[in-house]
């Protein structure tokens, strides 16, 4: 089974996307298709760690604002630790703190899970899931942020067609199954309860958010550059609530040279949703990475892409540039600008944020 890590949608299905950032970054990505770092390992124990500490100043506020996030996951084989075979045990508490905590310490537990994964084909797990984590998975999209805090002003090209819940992790069960070589089914339920929130509306009622994919992936090869290229169409449905439905790809278009992972990659994904079965709001988004644009950073990753959304009052769009420096293989330190724009003729620019944030991965 594949170890886990961070913030944002990556290649490999069945590995792990950890997304929650109170305007801050946690980044412990498993690169999947951009980049290469490994989890530590001891035993049935693997592990790993990540957090980021971000400053950026916001026009609409009219302040500067930092937080501090911090996570550590651990992966163990029971099969190696007590006899149970082809069953793991993940867990990923964390910690956050700053403006967006109102200058509190925040811990929690981002996601845990039990899995079974005895074949090549298929994996089941069980536990408390987050929904944009598993499904809708951009690799080159992964260092864009999907904040779970209440603050405003998130920017998340991988996130963007799914239901978002609040706590971000919900009480699932999930199974994957892989008919053919690089293509890639799944199925989740995530149980809501009630007082939670899916897109901000308080549920009434036990419910649950059924979601459906089938996607190819196809990682590349070392020959080649590792050039990805990812398809997939999904669905998704709340009981009693609203539905919708998505398709995404992401692609690497060019290498600098064989056997390297820099290069330009281009991503995209359109969807559809509801909330009463009968206006329907489109959501589409678009952007390039490309690792390695500066001559003599080959491990620097720049990203800019544009989000466009369809709101029952105006429509809003919104887009943002970063840069990450690489700091040696640990540390990084990353610029961005996002600039936001709800539609209005008037106002055009409701918010222009800037801002750093220093971060590292182990």
């Amino acid at each position: 089974m594949a170890g886990g890590y961070f913030l944002h949608k990556h290649f490999t299905m069945g590995s792990i996307r950890t997304g929650f950032l109170t305007g801050v970054l946690l980044t412990l990505v498993d690169f999947g298709a951009c980049g290469d770092h490994e989890a530590e390992a001891t035993g049935p124990f693997s592990w790993g760690s990540g957090g980021a500490f971000d400053f950026h100043h916001s026009s609409a506020a009219e302040s500067w604002q930092s937080n501090l996030d911090a996570s550590f996951w651990v992966e163990v084989d029971l099969g190696e630790w007590v006899g149970w075979d082809d069953i793991y045990f993940y867990v990923n508490p964390s910690v956050t703190w700053g403006t967006g905590e109102d200058w509190a310490w925040n811990p929690d537990v981002y996601q845990w899970w039990l899995a079974w994964d005895s074949r090549d084909d298929l994996n089941v797990s069980v536990g408390g899931l987050d929904p944009g984590w598993h499904f809708h998975s951009m690799p080159s999209a992964g260092y864009f942020i999907r904040m779970a805090s209440r603050v405003p002003g998130e920017f998340s090209p991988g996130s963007l067609n799914l239901p978002e819940p609040y706590p971000i992790s919900l009480p699932a069960a999930r199974i994957e199954w892989k008919p053919f070589a690089d293509w890639v089914t799944q199925a989740g339920v995530f149980v809501l309860d009630r007082g939670e929130e899916i897109d901000s509306q308080v549920v009434d009622e036990l419910s649950a958010l059924a979601i459906v994919e089938i996607a190819w992936r196809d990682e590349g090869e070392e020959e080649s550059g590792w050039k990805q290229r990812v398809a997939g169409v999904g669905a998704w449905a709340v009981t009693n609530g609203p539905c919708g439905a998505y398709l995404f790809g992401d692609a690497k278009l060019f290498t600098e040279s064989p056997e390297s992972w820099q290069g330009m990659s281009l991503f995209f994904a359109l969807g559809h949703r509801s909330d009463d079965g009968e206006k329907w709001y489109s959501s589409g988004t678009g952007g390039l990475t490309w690792e390695g644009l500066i001559p003599g950073r080959d491990e620097d990753i720049t990203s800019i892409a544009v989000i466009r959304e369809e709101r029952p009052d105006r429509p809003e769009i919104s887009g943002e540039i970063i840069h990450r420096f690489s700091l040696g293989e640990k540390l990084w330190i990353q610029g961005e600008v996002l600039v936001q724009n709800a539609g209005s003729h008037r106002d055009p620019v409701d918010d222009v944020k800037g801002g750093i944030r220093l971060g590292w991965d182990w």
